[in-house]
Parts: C-alpha cells; sequence; structure tokens
C-alpha cells in the first residue's frame, strides 16, 4: 500500500508563491504540506533579483491596481517574519533611478512620468548630473533619471527560506518529492475535483485542497488536467556586484 500523508492544504511548489501560501494558512489555523522536488528556494525564487518594482515589466492596469496591497504586504513581511525566524531578508527601501541615454529616452521617459502620475504615483525628474550624484556607479552617459522611492529591494532567496521556516513554525510540513498527478474521485462531471497528489515514489499526500504553485513549471500541470495552463518561463540576466 502506498505511503500516504494528509494535510489540510496540499500545496505543490517549494518557491515564495507555495511558501508564503504555506505561512498564511498556518496563521487561519490551516496545517498545509508543502511538496518540492528539489530544495526550498531551488528554483526562479532562489535566483530572482528580488526587486519589487511593479512598473518594470508591465504597464497592465490590472497588475498596477495589485502593487499597492503587495507593497503593503512585503512591509508587514519585513516587520514581522525577522522576528519569527531571526533571519533578515534584506528588505530595503532605496531610492530606484530609471535612465535615459538618449533624446528618445528622455521622451519615453517623460511619458512614463505622466502615465504613473495619472495613476496617483508621483517620481522625481532628476538631471544626469542629479541621478548620478544619488548613484556614482551610473555610466557617465546618462543625460536624465526618473526617481522613485516606492519601489523596494529584498534578498528573495532569503525570504523564501524565512516563509517556509516560519510556516513551519506555524504547523506546517515540507514533503520532498516530484508530483507525477493528481488523485481525483472516480466520478464523471463537467467539475473536476482534485483531493491529492501522487508522486514519482508511489506515495499519496491527500488535502482538502490542492494548490498548484510551480511557478514556471505549472506547464506540466496541463497533463494531470487534460487542459492547457498557459504559463512559460521567461528568462532573464542578473549580475551581482
Amino acid at each position: 500500500m502506498a505511503n500516504t500523508n494528509t494535510a489540510d492544504v496540499v500545496i505543490v511548489g517549494g518557491g515564495i508563491i507555495g511558501c508564503l501560501t504555506a505561512y498564511y494558512l498556518t496563521r487561519r489555523g490551516l496545517k498545509p504540506i508543502v511538496i518540492e522536488s528539489d530544495a526550498i528556494a531551488s528554483g526562479a525564487s532562489g535566483t530572482s533579483a528580488g526587486w519589487l518594482t511593479p512598473y518594470s515589466h508591465t504597464c497592465d492596469p490590472a497588475m498596477i491596481a495589485l502593487s499597492p496591497a503587495s507593497l503593503r504586504l512585503h512591509a508587514e513581511l519585513a516587520a514581522t517574519l525577522p522576528g519569527i525566524t531571526g533571519i533578515d531578508h534584506g528588505y530595503r527601501e532605496a531610492p530606484y533611478i530609471r535612465c535615459a541615454i538618449s533624446n528618445d529616452g528622455v521622451l519615453e521617459l517623460r511619458e512614463f512620468q505622466t502615465q504613473r502620475a495619472a495613476e496617483g504615483v508621483e517620481m522625481e525628474w532628476l538631471s544626469g548630473e542629479e541621478a548620478l550624484a544619488l548613484s556614482p556607479w551610473i555610466t557617465a552617459d546618462i543625460v536624465a533619471g526618473l526617481r522613485s522611492d516606492n519601489e523596494p529591494t529584498l534578498d528573495s532567496y532569503r525570504l523564501t527560506m524565512s516563509a517556509m521556516q516560519a510556516a513551519e513554525i506555524g504547523g506546517a510540513r515540507m514533503v520532498t518529492g516530484k508530483v507525477t498527478g493528481l488523485i481525483e474521485p472516480d466520478e464523471s462531471g463537467a467539475t473536476r475535483t482534485a483531493f491529492g497528489v501522487l508522486l514519482e515514489d508511489g506515495s499519496e499526500v491527500r488535502g482538502d485542497t490542492v494548490v498548484l504553485a510551480m511557478g514556471p513549471w505549472c506547464g506540466e500541470a496541463a497533463a494531470w488536467l487534460d487542459h492547457p495552463v498557459p504559463v512559460t518561463p521567461q528568462r532573464g540576466q542578473i549580475v551581482y556586484l
């Protein structure tokens, strides 16, 4: 007979979403299990640049509308998690400067500033000299800059580890294993219900709810659901100095 673990909620993925989901569930008195095939923060969450910059990768109004609440939650986590786990995840509120090195770039920055102001987000216009005075490592070719004071930075690896440790202190557990499918009732219908997952070693983890928090690997779940999961990875480059 297969080994079976049970939990209130089964979370597939030990990245920042999975670990924080587990943490917040424990605050509501639930006992989740986080399933990770490798190690906590071993994927994208452990190598993220850790910039909380809601305006850098999207101007989608629906996404931007989520930003104030997200930033408030990060500030709360910075105030509470270190006291629970003893881990400082490096949350810092420091100026974030967008740079222009050409006249076209200046026009783009001005348009960006106008768009953000319409949303109630004020950003300070800087001359090239003012930007260099704030951050001397910026290229000397800069002709203008736009300063934002509400886009903090943090260490994403340490935040993920701290979130999981806080979740475990609250009663969450971690199971190491690769999920290969969902456990569903033997019945047909328009609505499908999962009450657990199958692991590669033949064991099972059952719970009232299953959360897929696999980040760029969520596409693997398409085979379990018989339905497309429109999530694809995005490659980026990071230089640590």
